[in-house]
């Protein structure tokens, strides 16, 4: 026994049985019920029982609402507490915008302005989609804590998921995209009605906000910065090519023209260009001649269908959910998994007992063995019901025929 005790290893496995089997796990349930006083022997035991299964049973999860507002704290704390990122977010937003509104400034009714308003929806796509791939240093450098926390019970992973995918869309995303359009709309001089102003702040914060879950879900997939970074920049420019803007959708390939479902930069670039450009007059001259025509021709002649700005808007808002959900199973399914405890199978009484002897949860007719081999630095040690050729050590003490306690073996 002494031997057993100060190897290390066996010294961890020990102490973890314990703790796994509860207070009286190396206690005899008939020294328990001798120390009793004053109640039956059967009054005894079922105290006994019950004090083993309270030991046993799993302790209750803390309701998701719990865990959500205590990780929203903490998140909005940390950002707090260190907010250059999202001040450079911010900052970056506003010159940004400035200075795009000065580069657009007041675009005309005429062949240049039309080429110069596609060119400022585009141009501001790009920059809000950009912008998103700090998404994955964030998720890359708390990834060993979270993977910590979530398998010691803290928190579940879907908690910790949706309250780092919200403040991160409404402090990092939309909060910069609307800070972008606040200088950016007027002084390009785009319609100024309030439902086309409402329209651009929204679609251009929803864009943004499915960039980033977008590349949530790819840091969470791959893991790596290095990889999530590739695979983030390899998407944005395959789904730049089929903005709409780079090449006319209808003159691709009929194999390939499917592709610009796929692009979340189609549906913000048509849904913003036609908010823009539905119901305006552009004047078309060239060699002295001069004709006018209705925005909604012009995008017709540019194969953009100027009828399926609610379906892009829906759609955008789908590929958001769709992304948000999407890393959620990526990051149940990357998760570590713990090393899972099996109790013992067999029952009490399965082994003769000498008569006057009570039966306990430690003792050889019910307690399973400590499976040493997979006791490694960090890991928890599993049960197994004397596997053959693994390293064993008995709880408890057996006892021979006259009832006296042999010496405890390691095996």
């Amino acid at each position: 026994m002494l031997a057993a005790v100060s190897d290390p290893m066996m010294s961890r496995c020990l102490i973890n049985h314990v703790d796994r089997k509860g207070p009286y796990a190396g206690t005899a349930r008939e020294e328990f019920l001798e120390g009793v006083s004053g109640r039956s022997a059967s009054k005894a035991e079922n105290d006994f029982s019950s004090i083993s299964s309270l030991a046993h049973k799993k302790p209750p999860r803390t309701p998701i609402t719990r865990e959500l507002a205590v990780l929203y704290k903490r998140t909005f704390t940390e950002i707090i507490r260190n907010p250059t990122l999202l001040l450079m977010h911010c900052v970056m937003a506003l010159a940004m915008g400035l200075l795009c509104g000065g580069i657009f400034w007041k675009i005309s009714n005429d062949i240049a302005g039309a080429q110069n308003r596609l060119g400022a929806v585009f141009f501001s796509l790009v920059f809000l989609a950009l912008t998103s791939l700090t998404t994955v240093d964030l998720l890359v450098n708390e990834r060993g804590l979270v993977v910590k926390e979530s398998l010691g019970g803290y928190y579940r992973p879907v908690s910790y998921y949706l309250s780092k995918a919200t403040l991160d869309g409404l402090l990092l995303r939309v909060l910069p995209a609307v800070i972008y359009s606040i200088p950016f709309y007027p002084m390009t001089g785009f319609q100024s009605d309030p439902a086309h102003v409402a329209l651009f702040f929204c679609v251009l914060a929803v864009f943004s906000a499915t960039v980033g879950a977008m590349s949530m879900a790819i840091t969470v997939g791959f893991g790596t910065a290095g990889k999530a970074a590739l695979i983030m920049n390899l998407v944005l420019l395959l789904s730049l090519l089929f903005t709409g803007y780079l090449v006319n959708i209808a003159a691709v390939w009929v194999g390939l023209r499917w592709a610009h479902y796929l692009s979340v930069f189609f549906y913000g670039f048509e849904s913003l260009i036609v908010n823009e450009m539905s119901g305006i007059s552009l004047i078309f001259s060239a060699a002295g001649a001069s004709i006018t025509i209705k925005g909604d021709l012009f995008l017709q002649l540019i194969s953009v269908r100027t009828d399926a700005l609610i379906r892009d808007v829906a759609i955008l808002d789908g590929y958001f959910f769709f992304f948000v959900i999407a890393g959620i199973a990526l990051l149940y399914l990357t998760m570590p998994r713990a090393l899972v405890v099996r109790r013992p199978q067999a029952t009490l009484g399965a082994y003769p007992q000498p008569a006057g002897s009570v039966s306990h949860a430690s003792s050889p007719s019910s307690v399973g063995v400590i499976d040493v081999q997979h006791c490694g630095d960090g890991e928890e040690p599993g049960w197994d019901q004397r596997a053959p050729g693994s390293h064993a050590i008995e709880m408890s003490p057996q006892r021979d025929a006259e009832g006296a306690p042999q010496q405890t073996r390691g095996r």
